[in-house]
C-alpha cells in the first residue's frame, strides 16, 4: 500500500495466463489499470486512456491490439496499455492530478521499465518531463 496525498492507495498485482495486471484503486474504488500483455526484451509499450467508464476488460483488449500492432509492424517491444478512470473533458489540472496520482502508484514498475508509457497529450507529457 500507499499513502499519497493523505488518500490510500492500494496496488493490486496479479498474472493470469501471462498477462501483467495492475489495478490501482483510491480508497474504495479503482483510480485505474495497466495491462502488460507482452514483453519483449523485458519491456512493453502503450498508450494511457482516459475514460470515466473504463474497465479492466477494456484495458486487457486495448493492451492485446498494442501487442498485435507491434507484432504487425515489426517492432521489438511489447504491447500494454493503462486506462485511468477520469473525465478527458475534466479541467487540465485535474486530469494531471489523477494521472500523477495513478502513475505515481505504478512508480516501481515505471522505474523497471517494464512499462513505458507512450505519453501522447500534453499533460501526460509534462508529468513525464517532471519525473
Amino acid at each position: 500500500m500507499l499513502n499519497t496525498s493523505s488518500e490510500l492507495i492500494t496496488i493490486k498485482h496479479r498474472v493470469l495466463g501471462g498477462v501483467i495486471h495492475y489495478e490501482v484503486w483510491k480508497r474504495d474504488a479503482p483510480l485505474g489499470y495497466l495491462i502488460i500483455h507482452s514483453l519483449f526484451a523485458g519491456t512493453s509499450r502503450g498508450g494511457i486512456r482516459l475514460a470515466s467508464d473504463i474497465s479492466e476488460e477494456e484495458v486487457h483488449i486495448l493492451a492485446e491490439g498494442m501487442t498485435l500492432k507491434f507484432g504487425i509492424l515489426g517492432l521489438p517491444q511489447g504491447g500494454a496499455k493503462a486506462g485511468i478512470r477520469a473525465d478527458p473533458d475534466a479541467p487540465e489540472q485535474e486530469r494531471e492530478a489523477m494521472l500523477s496520482e495513478f502513475l505515481g502508484a505504478l512508480a516501481p514498475v515505471l522505474r523497471q521499465r517494464t512499462f513505458i508509457p507512450d505519453p501522447t497529450s500534453e499533460p501526460q507529457t509534462r508529468w513525464f518531463a517532471g519525473h
